[in-house]
């Protein structure tokens, strides 16, 4: 997508939704006592533009059919696609302090292998050495 492709009257909704994502990861981050902080800095941006200008979803209905699919191949970035959820609604906002907890569907990698409770709408992981199947999942 080039500069020309997004209407001016857009970009200081994403402009907030960006700020939004950051907060939340902040938050997510200063309730566990650590993160990978940095990298949801970084990727607000993308994910603002991600799913609030380019993905088809509906968030109460994290299964639709003729939904857009974001897969997240780093698993470190995971808290920036909560955040990213959390302000889109697919997350509730309440499940924002279990982050990184034991038994949370928001374990602080995406490799959730070693969180039991993991089920979580809207996300399918590909990270790490899974990754390599990815493109049978279509």
């Amino acid at each position: 997508m080039n500069s020309t492709d997004l209407p001016h009257s857009t970009a200081p909704s994403l402009q907030q939704r960006a700020y939004n994502i950051r907060r939340h990861a902040l938050i997510m981050g200063q309730v566990q006592g650590q993160g990978y902080i940095g990298q949801a800095l970084g990727a607000a941006d993308l994910l603002a533009v991600s799913y609030f200008h380019a993905l088809r979803y509906r968030a109460d209905d994290p299964d639709w059919e003729q939904r857009d699919r974001f897969y997240l191949s780093i698993g470190h970035y995971a808290i920036a696609l909560y955040a990213a959820l959390l302000e889109a609604g697919i997350l509730p906002l309440d499940e924002r302090e279990t982050y990184g907890a034991d038994d949370s569907r928001l374990p602080m990698s995406g490799m959730a292998a070693y969180t039991p409770a993991w089920r979580s709408p809207a996300v399918r992981w590909a990270t790490g050495w899974v990754l390599r199947w990815a493109p049978a999942w279509g």
